[in-house]
């Protein structure tokens, strides 16, 4: 946790855990030294569990474009550690390009395109199929030139 999020301070909250002001202790210190003792309850119940590339990237404070310097350096790390464990990793991505980037540090699980892409883009040919057939019954199209919906 400390590698890749370094400026962590979020999760104690889940656990009842909150700082020692008598020793001087933040939270997050506290969970993470209890780590151990909570994986179990954070691997069936913890969206740490579930952690996404966008989550990272705003613990991290980059973007979470493949190719973000940051975002990289992280990418190549969970890859490497990965790799030893013989673990299989991945995350979506945006473009072809961004696939073969993160194929190439070795992922095997990628996701490229959403139902919300393909969704939008069947909307956009049934609006362009109706402006044609609207069209063609109008004598003009039926969304004016240059407005967009």
């Amino acid at each position: 946790m400390r590698q890749w999020t370094p400026n962590s301070k979020y999760g104690s909250h889940a656990f009842g855990i909150v700082w020692d002001a008598k020793k001087k202790i933040g939270s997050f210190q506290m969970f993470y030294d209890a780590r151990e003792r909570l994986l179990p309850w954070i691997k069936e119940y913890s969206p740490y569990e579930l952690v996404t590339p966008g989550d990272m990237s705003l613990r991290l404070g980059c973007t979470p474009a493949v190719n973000d310097p940051v975002m990289m350096d992280v990418q190549k790390q969970i890859a490497a550690a990965c790799r030893k464990h013989g673990i299989a990793w991945g995350r979506p991505v945006g473009s072809a390009a961004d696939a073969k980037t993160i194929i190439d540090l070795g992922a095997q699980f990628v996701v490229h395109g959403s139902e919300f892409g393909a969704v939008h883009a069947h909307f956009t040919q049934c609006t362009a199929d109706f402006d044609s057939i609207l069209g063609e019954v109008a004598g003009a199209p039926a969304i004016p030139e240059g407005k967009t919906y």
